[in-house]
C-alpha cells in the first residue's frame, strides 16, 4: 500500500473487535477499510483457543476459536475489507501511524483510527510471586500456542493460576491433551466467574480452587514446588492466567490521555479517545472481556465512527474520575457532550463488594445505588438525565 494515500478508516488489529468493526463499516458503506494486524495471521487470540465455546451469539452456531476467527477473517475479506500482516505500530505522531512492516518503517494517514490491540495476560514476575525464572511457567497464551499450533505439550502436569474465563479454557485444554492440573490457585476471596463453573471445574475436571492464596513459593529443580495452604505440591509446569492488561502503552507515549484504573486511555461513550477522529474498542479499554462483547461493542464503535465521517463537530469531553482501589475497571471515562449515544456506565470490581456507589456531579450527590457485587459482574448505571457542560466534575465513589 502506497504510505501517501489517505485511509478512510485505519484499523489497528486484526482480533476479534478490529475484524468486527470493519465489517460493519463496509455494511454502513465505507467503502475504504484497512485492517493493520501485527501478526502473520489476522483473527486475535481465539486464534489460540482449539475448544468449542465461540460464536453462538454472533453466528448462532459453537465454533472453536479458530473457526470463530477464520469465519471473522472471511467474512472481513468478502466484504472487500484490506487487512495487511505482519504491520505493527510504533507510535502515532502528529495524525499520523506510524508502521513498522517487513519492508521498513511507514506512515499512514487515516479520516478515523481504530485502535483495537487487545490486551495480553500478566506474567508471575508482575505478580509478585517469588522463584526463580523458568521455561516451564507459562501463561495460558503460551500454552495455547504450544498445543494448538505448535503441536507440542508443554508439560505433563501444572498449577494454574488464576480463576477467570480463560483460566477454564487452559484447564479444558489441559484436560484435553492429557496434562493432569494439579490446583488452581485465585488470590483473592472469590473466583472471578460464575459461580456454578467451579463445581464443574471440581467434579468434572477433578482440580481443587483454591482461594485467598497470595504469593506461592515457586522452587525451580527437577519438578516445580508450590506452598499452598501449608501444602507443597509438585508439578512440571505452572501456567499464569489472566490479570489482563490493556495493549496501549504505545498509545500512552503518543499522548493519549491515559487512566490510571483501566491502566489503558481514556474513552466516551461513543468510544472516542481522548484526541478527534481516533476510537477505541474491544480488549485495549479494560483487559479481556468474551469474545461476543468484544464483537458487539466493535459493531456500535462502528456505527460512531461512521457518524463522525459525516459530521465535523469536535468532539467536546466531560471526564469522570473514580479513586476507588476496589474497581477493578470502568468506562467509558469520557463523556463527549456531541454525541447522541446515550450513556451508560459500565463498573467491575476487584474482588466481593458491598456497599453504595455515588455518583457526584461538581461535589452534589446526584445518583447512588446499593450495590452487592461478585467479581465476575459488571454493574451498569443509567445515570445521566440533565444536561452536562464541559466544566463540570463528574466522579464515581464507592462508599
Amino acid at each position: 500500500m502506497k504510505q501517501n494515500r489517505e485511509i478512510e478508516v485505519a484499523i489497528i488489529g486484526g482480533g476479534t473487535a478490529g475484524l468486527s468493526c470493519a465489517i460493519e463499516l463496509k455494511k454502513l458503506g465505507v467503502k475504504d477499510v484497512v485492517v493493520f494486524e501485527r501478526a502473520s495471521k489476522a483473527g486475535g487470540a481465539p486464534l489460540h483457543c482449539g475448544h468449542k465455546g465461540f460464536g453462538i451469539f454472533e453466528f448462532k452456531r459453537v465454533l472453536t476459536g479458530p473457526e470463530y476467527a477464520e469465519k471473522l477473517v472471511k467474512n472481513a475479506e468478502d466484504l472487500e475489507v484490506d487487512i495487511y500482516l505482519n504491520h505493527t505500530l510504533l507510535r502515532v505522531e502528529d495524525g499520523k501511524l506510524v508502521i513498522i512492516t517487513n519492508k521498513g518503517i511507514k506512515n499512514f494517514r487515516a479520516k478515523r483510527v481504530l485502535f483495537a490491540t487487545g490486551a495480553r495476560e500478566t506474567p508471575r514476575s508482575q505478580r509478585l510471586v517469588s522463584g526463580m525464572r523458568d521455561i516451564r511457567i507459562i501463561t495460558t497464551g503460551a500454552l495455547q500456542r504450544f498445543i494448538y499450533q505448535k503441536n507440542q505439550i508443554p508439560f505433563k502436569s501444572s498449577v494454574i493460576y488464576g480463576s477467570e474465563i480463560v483460566s477454564f479454557s487452559a484447564l479444558k485444554t489441559e484436560s484435553d491433551f492429557g496434562i493432569k492440573t494439579k490446583a488452581m490457585i485465585e488470590e483473592d476471596g472469590e473466583i472471578k466467574v460464575y459461580p456454578f463453573i467451579r463445581p464443574i471445574a471440581e467434579k468434572f475436571f477433578k482440580t481443587t480452587i483454591h482461594k485467598g492464596v497470595k504469593n506461592s513459593f515457586i522452587n525451580s529443580g527437577k519438578n516445580l514446588k508450590f506452598a499452598i495452604n501449608s501444602k507443597e505440591i509438585e508439578t512440571e509446569g505452572a501456567v499464569f492466567s489472566g490479570s489482563f492488561t490493556p495493549e496501549s502503552a504505545v498509545l500512552r507515549e503518543s499522548g493519549f490521555k491515559y487512566n490510571l484504573i483501566n491502566s489503558s486511555i481514556d474513552i466516551s461513550q461513543d468510544f472516542q479517545t481522548s484526541k478527534r477522529g481516533f476510537f477505541a474498542a474491544g480488549n485495549i479499554i479494560r483487559g479481556a472481556y468474551a469474545s461476543y462483547k468484544c464483537h458487539y461493542e466493535a459493531k456500535e464503535a462502528a456505527k460512531s465512527i461512521w457518524l463522525s465521517l459525516n459530521n465535523e463537530d469536535d468532539p467536546i469531553f466531560v471526564e469522570i474520575e473514580c479513586s476507588s482501589k476496589n474497581i477493578e475497571w470502568y468506562y467509558p471515562t469520557l463523556v463527549n457532550l456531541n454525541s447522541p449515544k446515550k450513556f451508560l456506565t459500565n463498573i467491575k470490581f476487584r474482588d466481593y463488594q458491598k456497599g453504595t456507589l455515588q455518583i457526584y456531579l461538581n461535589e452534589k450527590l446526584i445518583y447512588e445505588k446499593t450495590i452487592e457485587a461478585k467479581p465476575y459482574k459488571v454493574i451498569t448505571l443509567p445515570w445521566i438525565d440533565q444536561k452536562l457542560k464541559s466544566t463540570n466534575k463528574v466522579r464515581i465513589e464507592l462508599k
